[in-house]
């Protein structure tokens, strides 16, 4: 414990905060690279937009903390009149912001988690604020920021905060759970000696330095591998699993009624993972009347004449997915009327994560395809969602080469 205590001294003050600074700018360089390059390559992931929000937050708290240090370089300022209540900011606050990338059900409740965040962060500021205000009065009686009953308060509301963020983390658990709890095990264990053994004479929190200096590189290798794993799901879709295969076999050898086989639909749940699936074809590209060709489950099927046709003017959501080529996602269907009725429409019982997915191929647009989880009430993460894309667009190439065929042979 000693020795720990001195290396924490050592990092805390010049020269030997040098080694703090270097490793963990290189950390968080790691970090923004990792990041960058995931964005670039999946910006339709929701993943790695957040991804890249944790790695510019982090790249943005460091380079603040330069930038004032250079003015103290530059005799501006001095840098112990500013940085002590920022650092302590900038480290309350990166909890919530690092909890919110790297848990899965920030997606999941994607407009109450930004609200939240927002929340959090607004609340800081104005901490903050009067944080600041007080410490000048404090600075100019010769007290250090260590000795100051501030310091106390901003460790204790940090370690508050990552014992929140753990159990968070315990309960809805993202695939890098554990390497998560031993990030936030470190950052707690920190604050934790902050609050219990401070050092009244230092202005920089020595025990979070330290607990910084282990915890960034651990962060990086978590970001790492959450990248790893969404691009390994993104770029492949399992072509040898036996559901995929039954896919491709039914699309080339059972063109069944209008082009679709009758199973189809059971078998594209499979491969994307999803509780329903219905799949609308037009009739002709000037035809506005949309056929439901393909139901899952079966008993869902048993429905009246009139229903197995429907105009996309009536349901926005299948109006929107079908001009813009793109698909349209609905997380909550009971609050948008509109989507509850095309469930309805379609026979579905109950609702749940809803995506419509446009038919297209060759510019021109077939129908679409609509996949819910009414039963399960999963989201439809970025891996069901790569996995109906792939699926829409070789349904929509055979619907055209069985066209083509047709004509040509007419």
């Amino acid at each position: 414990m000693v020795i720990l205590h001195d290396f924490a001294q050592l990092i805390a003050v010049p020269p030997g905060d040098l080694i703090y600074y270097l490793v963990t700018v290189f950390a968080i360089q790691l970090i923004l690279g990792i990041a960058v390059g995931h964005w670039v390559r999946h910006r339709e992931d929701p993943g790695a937009g957040r991804l890249l929000i944790l790695a510019s937050a982090f790249t943005l708290a460091r380079l603040l903390l330069v930038f004032v240090a250079g003015l103290d370089r530059a005799g501006v300022l001095s840098a112990n009149t500013v940085i002590p209540p920022v650092e302590r900011f900038l480290s309350f606050v990166l909890v919530p912001v690092t909890l919110w990338a790297l848990l899965p059900v920030s997606e999941s409740y994607y407009r109450l988690s930004i609200l939240a965040l927002l929340l959090i962060i607004l609340a800081a500021l104005l901490a903050y604020a009067a944080s600041a205000t007080l410490w000048l009065r404090h600075y100019a009686e010769g007290v250090a920021f260590g000795g100051d009953w501030q310091a106390l308060v901003w460790a204790a509301a940090t370690a508050v905060a990552v014992a929140v963020a753990f159990v968070t983390n315990l309960v809805w658990r993202s695939n890098e759970w554990s390497a998560t709890a031993c990030l936030l095990t470190l950052w707690f264990v920190g604050h934790c000696l902050q609050l219990v053994l401070p050092d009244p004479a230092l202005h920089h929190p020595a025990w979070v330095r330290l607990a910084d200096l282990a915890g960034l590189p651990l962060l990086a290798n978590i970001v790492y591998r959450t990248a790893l794993r969404a691009s390994l799901v993104s770029e492949q879709v399992d072509h040898e699993s036996p559901p995929f295969l039954e896919l491709i076999h039914q699309l080339v050898t059972d063109h069944g009624r209008n082009g679709v086989p009758s199973s189809v639909a059971a078998t594209i749940a499979r491969v994307a993972r999803v509780d329903v699936v219905a799949v609308g074809l037009r009739k002709s590209a000037a035809d506005e009347v949309v056929s439901i060709v393909a139901l899952y489950p079966v008993g869902n099927s048993q429905m009246e004449e009139d229903r197995m046709a429907l105009s996309p003017e009536d349901f926005p959501i299948v109006q929107a997915a079908v001009r813009t080529g793109q698909p349209q996602a609905v997380r909550r269907p009971r609050q948008d009327p509109n989507t509850l009725a095309l469930l309805e429409r379609l026979g579905i019982a109950g609702d749940g994560p809803l995506l419509v997915q446009p038919l297209s191929a060759r510019g021109e647009a077939v129908g679409f395809l609509v996949a819910a989880n009414p039963s399960s009430q999963k989201p439809l993460e970025y891996d069901s969602q790569h996995s109906l894309s792939v699926i829409a667009d070789l349904l929509a190439l055979s619907l055209c080469d069985q066209r083509l065929s047709r004509e040509s042979l007419e």
